[in-house]
């Protein structure tokens, strides 16, 4: 295996971590952390925050994409 299909594994092997992450954290921060906020704007801005941190790993990582 060259060294090159090695980094694409890791690098593989790294988004899904980071997507894995997300996942949880999508889950696991509304049922937890903002369960006991009792206004909207802590979960209008984790969710704001959340989209902004999804979009921009999709964009890192389409970004290189050719056709």
């Amino acid at each position: 295996m060259g060294d090159r299909a090695r980094g694409r594994r890791v690098a593989l092997v790294l988004w899904l971590a980071w997507f894995l992450a997300l996942e949880v954290v999508a889950f696991l921060v509304p049922y937890t952390v903002l369960r006991n906020v009792g206004r909207l704007w802590g979960a209008f801005l984790f969710w704001n925050l959340f989209a902004l941190l999804a979009i921009a790993s999709i964009f890192i990582l389409t970004a290189r994409w050719q056709d």
